[in-house]
């Protein structure tokens, strides 16, 4: 089973087992928030076969998905890496590791604070009692 790892080398390429794990992956966090009351936006995901390549619409899609699930949880260290791919045509193997950087990321925040029992209280904090510039830096800076 093939899993997210984040350490992409320029001579290999990604094909549609690795673009659905992405989604999947994508999908998969951005429900888990779902249910902890996050508020985030609704978000597409698709699901690859090898016929499909992605165009500049889906890369602009799967970097907003991961970016607005950013925006309402936690900002990864590589979250302007991803920002810059949204203008891009093409992805090369650092813009993947990018990609697959920040997720993994986002789901070892999402385990460590389901380990802590971290959740209930952050979302209870940051969404009803905190002004949104306070909000903005607890979301951008882990517990």
């Amino acid at each position: 089973m093939k899993t997210l790892r984040a350490n992409w080398e320029s001579t290999e390429h990604l094909n549609a087992v690795d673009l659905t794990l992405i989604e999947n992956t994508i999908e998969q966090i951005y429900c888990e928030l779902k249910t902890l009351h996050y508020h985030i936006p609704t978000q597409e995901h698709r699901q690859w076969i090898e016929t499909g390549l992605p165009n500049t619409d889906d890369i602009r899609r799967i970097c907003e998905n991961i970016l607005n699930i950013a925006d309402k949880y936690y900002q990864p260290p590589l979250y302007e890496n991803v920002q810059s791919i949204i203008a891009k045509t093409t992805l090369n193997n650092h813009d993947i590791n990018a990609l697959e950087g920040s997720l993994l990321w986002l789901k070892q925040q999402l385990q460590a604070n389901r380990q802590n029992n971290t959740h209930e209280m952050v979302g209870i904090r940051t969404h009803g009692f905190l002004h949104q510039r306070t909000h903005g830096h607890v979301r951008q800076n882990p517990i």
